[in-house]
C-alpha cells in the first residue's frame, strides 16, 4: 500500500501596506526523539523541525471582515487603511467589506488562521500560543473569528479580553474597522499544523502561564467542590463520536481498566470539569484526536500516551508531550479493513483517512500499558 504525495497549492505571501514590527530573521530547531514502539509510523520522519521565527506586522486603520456563511469554513478579510485586500493575511475567496463597519479601538491581536473552525488542538496548540509572540506589542484585545465556550473559559482564566468575530449564528457577514491590527506570519506564510510550532516560546506560556491560570480560577470558583475526581489515569474515549472510533473498544476498555485507567467523554463535560480531571491527571491515554489537547493541563513528567491510526495522524501529540516535558509514547493501531500497516517509506498524510475507525489488538495493547506504566 502506498500514498504518493500530491503537489500543494502555494500561499500567497502579500502583505500590502502592513509593517513589520519584530521577528523573522531566525528558525528554532525542535529536536524529537521518535518513541520506539512506533517509530515507523509516517509522523516521525522528521524528527528534526526547524520553525522560522514569526513576525509580528502591523495595520494601521485596517478593516478586518468575517463570513461565516460557508457551512464548515468560516473566513476572514485583512484590508488596510485604503481598502485593499492584504491577501496574505486573509483566508477565503469571497472578499468583502459590509456597509456598516463595527469599530475596534486600540490594538488588536488576530489569532487565527485559516483552520478557523473550532477544535481544542487548534485553539491550545495553534492559536493561543500565538499570544505571547503579540503581547509585546502591547495589545488591548485579541480576535477570533468563531466563538466558543472554551475560549472564553480560558480568556477569563487569562484575565485577557477577546473579541468573537461571530457570536451566535454562525451565517453572518460582519465587517470590523480596526484601528490597530497586529498579525503574525506563523499564522500564514510558515504555518505547520497542528500543534507543530509548539517551541520553547510556546511552551512556556502553556506551562508557566496557562495551566497555573487555570488551577487558580478553579481552585477559587465555588463549583470547585462539585467538580468531578476521576483519577491520576484518564482513558479518553471517542465513542460517543461520529468518526475515529476503536471499533473493538469493549475489548480494548478491558485492558484499559486494568491498568487504571478511568474512561472520560470530555465532549460530554463542562469545560472547567474538563481541565480540573486533566489538572489531577498524571497519565493520558487515548486514540489521536483532540481529547488528548487536554493533556497540556496535566504536570510535567506526566505519561502521554498515545494510540496512532495507521493511516493518518500528526504529529501534534508527540511534539506537545516533548514540549511540555511528558513522558510521551505511542502504540500503531491496526485498520478495521485488515488491510495493515502500510510501507510508511513511501506513505504521505491523506485526509480522505482521517475518519476510518481503527482496531487495537489487546494483547498489544497490555504490553504497551505495562511498558509504560
Amino acid at each position: 500500500m502506498s500514498n504518493l504525495a500530491k503537489p500543494q497549492p502555494r500561499r500567497s505571501s502579500d502583505v500590502g501596506s502592513a509593517v513589520r514590527l519584530h521577528g523573522g530573521n531566525d528558525a528554532n530547531l525542535i529536536r524529537r526523539q521518535p518513541p520506539a514502539s512506533a517509530a515507523p509510523h509516517y509522523i516521525f520522519n522528521r524528527p528534526n523541525l526547524y520553525i522560522k521565527e514569526s513576525a509580528v506586522w502591523e495595520i494601521a486603520d485596517a478593516t478586518l471582515t468575517v463570513d461565516g456563511t460557508v457551512p464548515g469554513h468560516p473566513q476572514f478579510y485583512v484590508f488596510d487603511a485604503a481598502g485593499k485586500l492584504i491577501e496574505g493575511f486573509s483566508s477565503g475567496g469571497r472578499p468583502f467589506i459590509a456597509e456598516d463597519l463595527i469599530p475596534l479601538r486600540g490594538t488588536v491581536g488576530l489569532l487565527d488562521d485559516r483552520f478557523s473552525v473550532f477544535n481544542t488542538c487548534h485553539l491550545l496548540l495553534d492559536k493561543l500560543t500565538r499570544i505571547p509572540r503579540l503581547a509585546p506589542a502591547e495589545v488591548d484585545r485579541y480576535f477570533l473569528v468563531l466563538e466558543s465556550t472554551f475560549a472564553s473559559f480560558l480568556f477569563d482564566c487569562l484575565g485577557l479580553a477577546v473579541c468573537f468575530g461571530i457570536v451566535g449564528p454562525r451565517k453572518q457577514k460582519l465587517s470590523y474597522k480596526v484601528e490597530r491590527l497586529l498579525v503574525t506570519d506563523a499564522a500564514f506564510f510558515n504555518m505547520s499544523h497542528p500543534g507543530q510550532g509548539l517551541d520553547v516560546i510556546s511552551a512556556a506560556f502553556i506551562e508557566d502561564r496557562l495551566r497555573p491560570a487555570v488551577a487558580s480560577w478553579l481552585a477559587a470558583s465555588p463549583e470547585a467542590s462539585a467538580l468531578p475526581d476521576l483519577g491520576k489515569r484518564l482513558y479518553v474515549s471517542r465513542q460517543a463520536g461520529k468518526a475515529r472510533r476503536i471499533a473493538n473498544e469493549s475489548e480494548a476498555h478491558e485492558v484499559i481498566a486494568q491498568h487504571g485507567f478511568q474512561a472520560v467523554q470530555f465532549e460530554e463535560m463542562s469545560v472547567p470539569a474538563q481541565l480540573h480531571c486533566s489538572l489531577n491527571a498524571d497519565a493520558m491515554l487515548g486514540l489521536h484526536g483532540a481529547g488528548l489537547t487536554n493533556g497540556a493541563f496535566m504536570p510535567r513528567g506526566s505519561r502521554l500516551l498515545e494510540l496512532l491510526p495507521p493511516l493518518c495522524a500528526t504529529a501534534a501529540y508527540w511534539t506537545m508531550g516533548l514540549g511540555l516535558g511528558y513522558r510521551y509514547d505511542a502504540m500503531i493501531c491496526e485498520a478495521v479493513d485488515g488491510q495493515g500497516v502500510p510501507d510508511y517509506s513511501t506513505w504521505v498524510h491523506d485526509v480522505k483517512f482521517n475518519r476510518d475507525d481503527v482496531k487495537v489488538p489487546p494483547q498489544a495493547l497490555d504490553a504497551f500499558l505495562t511498558r509504560n506504566l
